[in-house]
């Protein structure tokens, strides 16, 4: 039965963003920084036990002289394409509220994965769910 204050929902939609959802289950939004500089893994976000890692927004810039290559991982597994990022500056921000664009594996570190050596910065926003 709607809310006869609010017929079309618009305030618990609010509500909503401003924590996330997950199934019924109201989640907070977290922010995590990195500057990446060695190639391969470099954790973004630790393992949460019992819990995956759902990314709702990211922004990622190359500060280096060579084009870097960059994707996300659960553990070791990809769960991004790879991007290549252009030499001094290139980058890309998503932000995918209400839905998201990746997610762990239940109990998985996120981690941000290099093509080659160089300096990347990650800021990412998610949630625990």
């Amino acid at each position: 039965m709607p809310d006869p204050q609010d017929p079309q929902g618009v305030v618990a939609a609010l509500q909503d963003l401003d924590y996330g959802i997950a199934g019924a289950e109201r989640v907070t939004y977290k922010t995590a920084l990195l500057n990446a500089t060695a190639s391969g893994n470099t954790e973004l976000v630790a393992a949460v036990t019992g819990r995956r890692i759902r990314v709702v927004g990211l922004l990622v810039t190359n500060e280096g002289a060579a084009v870097i290559a960059f994707k996300l991982q659960s553990a070791t597994t990809d769960i991004t394409a790879t991007h290549d990022l252009a030499a001094d500056g290139g980058g890309f921000n998503i932000h995918r509220l209400p839905a998201f664009y990746c997610q762990t594996a239940v109990g998985a570190a996120l981690n941000a994965n290099l093509g080659a050596t160089g300096t990347v910065g990650v800021d990412v926003t998610y949630v625990e769910v």
